[in-house]
Order: structure tokens, then sequence, then C-alpha cells
């Protein structure tokens, strides 16, 4: 709590809320994430790690899990809380979970994954800077994959690091643009402060 707390108050734009996401948000996030055949999941922004540990709960032997982290505080913090006891645990698991400290539109990865999962503030980000990464991430997935992110409910505007931006598309109009073609579903999560909208983006077959 306190490494997000300072990271917060050091980066309030590349973090996007005083407190880590819920257990009940984590768990809308992941949900029914693991079926069939072993996947391929990647996880972005995943912070001090309450996204991280439900796929690591989640995961099988053969889910292959790459994580990417800007801040180098919370890849120290993931590795010591929360990677390193899970493969204590599940040793012969352990190379099949790799965590990168990179921004995510400097990281070059092999697409084909089943499943993104993305915890970054697009509340506190530009229109652009969202676009570009929505673009991204779904150029990454494969047919019939998922993409799966939130936002904070209330959080209308979006911001440009200074203050609210008056005059720009909402994220829904990004979101119309760039997932054109998928079918999205939603859940509130009330028991997450601030509230959030988790949705889950399939991508057409």
């Amino acid at each position: 709590m306190l490494t997000f707390l300072r990271q917060f108050f050091r980066d309030a734009k590349n973090t996007g809320s005083v407190l880590p996401s819920s257990t009940a948000l984590a768990r809308a996030m992941v949900h029914g994430i693991a079926t069939g055949a072993p996947q391929r999941w990647l996880e972005v922004g995943p912070g001090t790690g309450p996204f991280t540990r439900a796929l690591l709960a989640a995961k099988r032997p053969g889910d292959r899990l790459v994580i990417v982290e800007l801040s180098p505080e919370f890849c120290t913090q993931l590795e010591v809380d929360v990677l390193t006891p899970w493969r204590k645990s599940c040793p012969e698991q352990a190379h099949e979970v790799v965590l990168i400290n990179a921004p995510i539109e400097e990281v070059r990865l092999e697409p084909g994954f089943d499943h993104v999962i993305c915890g970054l503030p697009f509340n506190n980000f530009p229109p652009e800077l969202i676009e570009r990464i929505m673009v991204q991430l779904r150029a990454l997935i494969r047919p019939a994959g998922s993409l799966r992110y939130f936002a904070y409910i209330g959080a209308r505007t979006l911001r440009d690091g200074h203050g609210a931006l008056r005059g720009v598309p909402p994220l829904a109009e990004i979101e119309k643009r760039v997932l054109a073609g998928c079918s999205c579903s939603s859940d509130m999560v009330m028991a997450n402060i601030p509230p959030a909208k988790a949705t889950t983006v399939i991508l057409p077959s």
C-alpha cells in the first residue's frame, strides 16, 4: 500500500487511483479466462499486482503470462510480494511467467495472445495515447480473443496531465472507433474505490 501511495503522488498521471484495485475488480477482470487448451496472456499496467494475483490463481500449467509494467518500483514490489512467492509454490511453471519493465508502447511482442488484461488508468491519459495503446493491444490479440480493461465510474473527461480536456471525444467514442466489429460487455464493480466499470471485448473470429 505504501508503495502504491508513493507512486501515486510521484506520478498520478500513470497511477489511476490513490488505492490499488480491489479483489472484486480483479475477479471481474479475469472471470472465465482459463478455458480450453493452454493459452498466452498479456497483462499491461499491473501496478502492485491485484490483477496479477488473480491471473496466477487462475493459471494452469502451460498457460503463459507476460506482464508489462512501466514503474521500476512497482516491478520490484511485484517480484518480491507476488512473483517470487508464486514461483516458489509452482517452480515447474516459473518459466511461463515473464515481467518486463517498460512502457507498453515500446515493447515488441509476438501477436496471438488469447487474452489481454489492461490495468492502465485510461481516465488519466490523453485521447491520442488511449487510441494508440488500444490499437496496439488489439493487434496483439488472436481472432476470438479478448481485451479486458476498466474505467472509473463518473470520470467522464479524459486528461492531459494538467487537467480536464474540454471538447475531446469521450472514451466511448474511442472504443467505438478502435473496437469496431468486436462484441463488448461490461460489469459495474461498486466494491472498488472509486467504483469501476470492467469491460470485456471479444474480437471477431
